[in-house]
């Protein structure tokens, strides 16, 4: 192919309905280069079987496909392109749901204004021990209270375990975390470290708040040590 076959980037963007500010970043993200780039001036130009990659891009974009997502799609074909599509669907069903939940909790605060609960004491909604055997803290616990354990690390730190009883935010709910901190002993009848999280109770949960997936969602323990008051806390309801 010739030079005769290339067109500037003010027709490319026409052909392909993006501007120019779009099409250079796609090629300073590596997404779509042009075919020419002039070592003097630094103007692109493009081949025209381009267009169609071009096309793919901006109907891509236009539904808020990422573009490393879109990338995956156009080098690895027809099943990449299926893949990346399911994939987003499913992004943009969970987006739907947050927000029509937002809109049904915006809609009862229209209705009934935004009134807060007022606390009526505290109580301790999270307990964080430090073992030497996670594995047998872990067996014991499941054993006597029939809970389930999830797991978690940061980075290169110590795995956390982290159960969940009853439903957030509730005055049932309540996290039971368990991690081995570096540098515990491991001899038997080592000493263990122990604290505990406060929260207040409340009147109400909230006057206005419709029952929905997220409220149900139990915080993980890193939620819950975010609002931590103080190392070791006691409390009384």
């Amino acid at each position: 192919m010739g030079d005769e076959d290339l067109i500037g980037i003010g027709r490319f963007a026409v052909l392909a309905g993006l501007s120019i500010v779009a099409l250079r970043h796609y090629d300073e993200v590596g997404l779509l280069a042009p075919a020419v780039v002039d070592a003097r001036s630094g103007y692109r130009r493009y081949r025209l079987e381009q267009v169609r990659d071009a096309r793919v891009i901006a109907a891509l974009r236009a539904v808020d496909v990422p573009i490393d997502a879109i990338r995956e799609a156009i080098i690895g074909g027809e099943a990449a392109m299926r893949s990346v599509l399911v994939a987003h669907r499913d992004t943009l069903a969970a987006r739907h749901a947050a927000l029509t939940e937002w809109m049904t909790t915006l809609d009862a605060y229209i209705e009934n204004g935004v009134n807060m609960a007022k606390p009526t004491g505290s109580r301790v909604c999270e307990i964080n021990l430090g073992v030497n055997d996670l594995d047998a803290a872990r067996a014991f616990y499941e054993a006597v209270f029939a809970v389930e354990f999830s797991e978690e690390r940061h980075g290169d730190g110590p795995v956390h375990l982290f159960a969940a009883f009853g439903v957030w935010p509730s005055d049932e709910f309540f996290l039971l975390t368990s991690a081995r901190p570096s540098g515990t002993p491991t001899a038997p009848g080592a000493p263990i470290s122990a604290s505990s999280l406060t929260i207040s109770k409340r009147s109400t949960l909230g006057p206005s708040r419709p029952a929905g997936p997220s409220w149900a969602r139990p915080p993980t323990w890193r939620a819950c040590l975010a609002r931590r008051r103080s190392p070791t806390r006691a409390a009384t309801s």
